[in-house]
């Protein structure tokens, strides 16, 4: 069973900032995914390594949240309730 994000941290914060793991999740969403999706979604022509390295950012960011409690990116995409960029680029567009 895949345990949420507040389960990995005890206290439920980063032990440098005092930042609880949630808001670090958010608080990539907000200043680097977004950057990251807009990238997927215009580079759609992008050749398989490329848009590879696009998705390693996110995987990184994830570890670096998570830390020594990092299992597998899979593990880290569903307890953060964040898909890979690859999925939202294959998404259907809404007119």
């Amino acid at each position: 069973m895949i345990r949420p994000i507040s389960d990995y941290m005890p206290s439920g914060f980063s032990k440098r900032a005092g930042i609880s793991v949630n808001d670090l999740v958010r608080i990539y969403c907000a200043l680097i995914r977004s950057i990251l999706e807009f990238a997927s979604l215009v580079s759609s022509s992008l050749p398989d390594y490329l848009s590879n390295h696009i998705e390693s950012i996110q995987k990184r960011t994830l570890k670096i949240i998570l830390g020594a409690n990092f299992i597998s990116y899979q593990d880290a995409l569903t307890s953060s309730v964040l898909g890979t960029l690859l999925y939202c680029r294959d998404m259907p567009v809404l007119d």
